[in-house]
């Protein structure tokens, strides 16, 4: 299981990355933080 953290400053280009990681590891066991 993977423990993954997540920080943003909330601009357009950080919700892109965050999706863009979603993606990646949708089926992976995982969690986001």
């Amino acid at each position: 299981m993977k423990n993954i953290l997540i920080t943003t400053d909330f601009s357009d280009n950080a919700w892109n990355a965050i999706f863009t990681a979603l993606k990646i590891y949708a089926e992976v066991e995982c969690h986001f933080y």
